[in-house]
Order: structure tokens, then C-alpha cells, then sequence
């Protein structure tokens, strides 16, 4: 047995009070490991921000469910997930042919998002 590392824990300011928790974990595919992390949310739920599919307060994490998402475990837990890709600029201009992206996950006033960050340019 060995402990799971948090990745990032991010936590929204008052009234709207959400946590999203980010674990170092990675999925099992039928070809191998693929860096992926798990994310769990949990706190006031009121404009949707867990994405859950409801405005239900969670008072304990819990993951979300997505079986269509594009980096979801193959049991459709929804993961936060690492890539290598081709970067474009706003103009289509390429800016770089292979840079290394993860998402993050951000908690803000009734709200979350994830996005693409560019880790290594």
C-alpha cells in the first residue's frame, strides 16, 4: 500500500464555498497506466458548480460521473488529465509543435472551470 498525493486542493471564497480536490493518481487502460487525476468536489452547490447535475450540497468529496468524457477513467469517473499536443496562438499561428498541457481546475464565485495550462514550452 503506498498513500495517494494531492495534486491541488482549491477552495472558493464565501458565499459560495466549494472545494475541488485533485489527487495524484493515474487510470488503468487495457494498453497501461495514462496519467490521469482524479477530482473530487464537494460544498454549496447552488448554481450548479459541482458539476454533479444538481444544486444538492455534498458535505463529504464525492467524484464526478462522466462516462463520455474524453480523459475519463474507464469506469466514467470524470479525471483531470496530462497531454502532449500542438499549441496555436488566437491568430492560428503555430506557436509550438509539441508542448506538454495538464488541466486545472479553478473554484471561483459560483463557478468552476477547467482548462488546458501549458506546463513546459
Amino acid at each position: 500500500m503506498e498513500p495517494i498525493g494531492i495534486h491541488s486542493l482549491v477552495v472558493s471564497s464565501a458565499p459560495s464555498g466549494h472545494a475541488l480536490l485533485t489527487l495524484d493518481t493515474l487510470a488503468q487502460t487495457g494498453s497501461g497506466t495514462i496519467p490521469r487525476r482524479d477530482l473530487y468536489v464537494w460544498g454549496n452547490n447552488q448554481s450548479f458548480q459541482l458539476g454533479n447535475s444538481s444544486k444538492k450540497n455534498l458535505a463529504v468529496p464525492t467524484n464526478i460521473f462522466d462516462p463520455e468524457r474524453e480523459l475519463g477513467a474507464p469506469d466514467g469517473r470524470a479525471m483531470l488529465g496530462e497531454k502532449e499536443a500542438r499549441v496555436v496562438d488566437m491568430q492560428g499561428n503555430l506557436w509550438k509543435k509539441k508542448a506538454r498541457l495538464e488541466q486545472v481546475v479553478v473554484a471561483g464565485q459560483e463557478g468552476t472551470i477547467a482548462y488546458w495550462k501549458i506546463v513546459d514550452a
